[in-house]
C-alpha cells in the first residue's frame, strides 16, 4: 500500500523559499476546525487537539482496514479577521490539516466515535471540508510569529506592485512544533489569495 505523503505530493505547497512564488491551490479535502479568539489561547489550542486526535485515528484505522495509508500532514489555519481592525480576542479562524481526498465524510464520523469512547475526547468540532484556494502568492516566514507582519506586508506590497488584489483569507502553514522548536527557528508558509485588478 502507497504511502500518500503531501509534503513530497505537493511540494509547491508545502515547501517555500524567503522569495515570493506564486502558486495555485487546488481543490482540496481538509479536517477543519472552526473558532474564535487569541492564537495560542484555549479555544486554539482545543482545535488543534480535536483535529490532531481525529486525523491519527483516521489515519491507523483506514491503514488497518487495508484501505489506504498517509503521513498526517502539517497543520494550516486561515485568518478571516483584519488584525488591524478587529481585537484580537476577536480573531475568527479555521484550523485544517489535509487528508486524502478518499476519506469520506463516514470516515470521519467514524474515527469521531472511536476517539470519544477511547480518549474521552469531544472531537464534535472537526468537520470533513471541500475547499478551493485558487489563485495565491506564499512565501517562507523564519522567525517568531509575533514577526508575521514584516512577511504579510512584503506579500502586501508585491500584489500592489504587481496590481493584484487580495483575495480570501490569510493562510499560514506550521512547518514545526513551537513546543519543540526555537522561536529564531520556527518556519511558516505565510499565503494570500490573489486575483488580478
Amino acid at each position: 500500500m502507497k504511502k500518500i505523503d503531501f509534503s513530497k505530493d505537493m511540494k509547491d505547497l508545502y515547501t517555500a523559499k524567503e522569495k515570493i512564488q506564486e502558486v495555485a491551490p487546488g481543490m482540496g479535502t481538509f479536517i477543519a476546525v472552526d473558532g474564535k479568539g487569541q492564537p495560542g489561547k484555549e479555544a486554539f489550542q482545543d482545535a488543534i487537539q480535536q483535529l490532531f486526535a481525529t486525523v491519527y485515528t483516521l489515519k491507523f484505522s483506514l491503514k488497518n482496514a487495508g484501505v489506504l495509508d498517509f503521513k498526517v500532514n502539517r497543520l494550516e489555519c486561515l485568518w478571516f479577521s483584519d488584525p488591524k481592525t478587529t481585537p484580537i480576542s476577536e480573531w475568527q479562524w479555521r484550523m485544517l490539516i489535509r487528508l486524502p481526498d478518499e476519506v469520506g465524510g463516514k470516515d470521519v464520523t467514524a474515527a469521531q466515535k472511536t476517539v470519544k469512547e477511547k480518549k474521552g475526547i469531544d472531537v464534535s468540532g472537526a468537520k470533513r471540508i471541500r475547499w478551493k484556494e485558487g489563485r495565491a502568492i506564499q512565501m517562507l516566514h523564519v522567525g517568531h510569529y509575533d514577526q508575521f507582519e514584516r512577511t504579510y506586508n512584503k506579500l502586501m506590497s508585491y500584489a500592489d506592485e504587481n496590481s493584484l488584489s487580495i483575495n480570501g483569507p490569510a493562510h499560514e502553514v506550521y512547518m514545526n512544533d513551537p513546543r519543540m522548536t526555537a522561536p529564531e527557528k520556527l518556519k511558516t508558509i505565510v499565503r494570500i489569495g490573489i486575483m488580478n485588478r
